[in-house]
């Protein structure tokens, strides 16, 4: 029988490669970014003395992320991957948090939904490469001394506060972009390092005529650069902006809700999610 112990540091080359045999964006970087943020709510699986699955875990305020399920294939249809949701679902309750969510790919649906999990909505996927160019008039540097506004604004749009997690991601961000409006902050967006080349996220912005020059600026620094984002299927404008801007679409996960349906933010406002294991 698998027993489920805490994720470490030393098993963050466990977790890259299974991300990696999976064809995930997701490596070393992000699960370095989950214990940052959540010490204790990342785990993994092990049997006979060795690792054969993980899950992570990141508790805000009032809502709760799940995240990068997988079980070795020689383990799979054992229980192992409910074991671990069971166990992950538990952390966030110790931690207050009744508001569960996931972004869920094909096989995994059944088990999610057998444990509770709702649809929400469609989590699209789209990529695109680096074109170069400049950066778009009125398109500045975010700065750390930006933090505490990006916060405030986040809050509303994204429906908690994940203002730890953003300075987080500030601190790995490859690049990050600001838009005011009559001196406020009226977009900002965040571009890191995946194993897959460059991911945009979060982006949040008051509508699409702030959303575009961020974007923009994105494909700029990220000249001939792979660049994937994810967005909520009720932002259509997002969707358009993409295309628009030459982002194809890839496959999407599907967001999932357990629990009363808090934090719901105003998805107009998003476009792009962090990444689907933190929202």
């Amino acid at each position: 029988m698998a027993t489920i112990e805490p994720f470490t540091v030393d098993d963050l080359a466990f977790a890259a490669e299974l991300t990696g045999r999976e064809g995930w964006a997701s490596g070393r970087r992000d699960f370095e970014l989950y214990l940052a943020h959540d010490p204790d709510g990342c785990f993994t699986a092990w049997e006979g003395g060795r690792r054969i699955g993980m899950l992570t875990t990141t508790a805000y305020p009032a809502s709760g992320w799940m995240g990068n399920l997988i079980v070795v294939p020689e383990a799979r249809s054992r229980g192992v991957g409910r074991a671990l949701m069971v166990h992950g679902l538990a952390r966030l309750e110790r931690a207050g948090v009744r508001t569960a969510r996931l972004d869920g790919d094909p096989p995994g649906i059944p088990l999610y939904r057998s444990l509770g999990f709702v649809d929400e909505w469609e989590s699209l996927r789209f990529r695109a490469v680096g074109a170069g160019g400049e950066i778009p008039p009125g398109v500045e540097a975010l700065r750390a001394g930006d933090l505490d506004a990006v916060a405030a604004f986040d809050r509303t749009c994204f429906g908690d506060d994940r203002g730890r997690m953003l300075r987080l991601l500030f601190e790995r961000a490859e690049w990050a972009f600001a838009v005011r409006r009559g001196g406020d902050l009226a977009g900002y967006l965040m571009l890191l390092r995946s194993d897959l080349g460059l991911r945009i996220g979060p982006c949040v912005a008051a509508d699409a005529a702030v959303a575009e020059p961020l974007l923009r600026a994105a494909l700029s620094v990220g000249a001939g650069e792979t660049i994937t984002v994810g967005v909520p299927a009720p932002n259509p404008a997002a969707r358009l902006l993409l295309g628009r801007l030459g982002f194809a679409p890839t496959p999407s996960s599907l967001r999932m809700v357990r629990g009363p349906r808090a934090a719901v933010g105003s998805l107009e406002w998003v476009f792009a999610i962090a990444n689907g294991a933190v929202g």
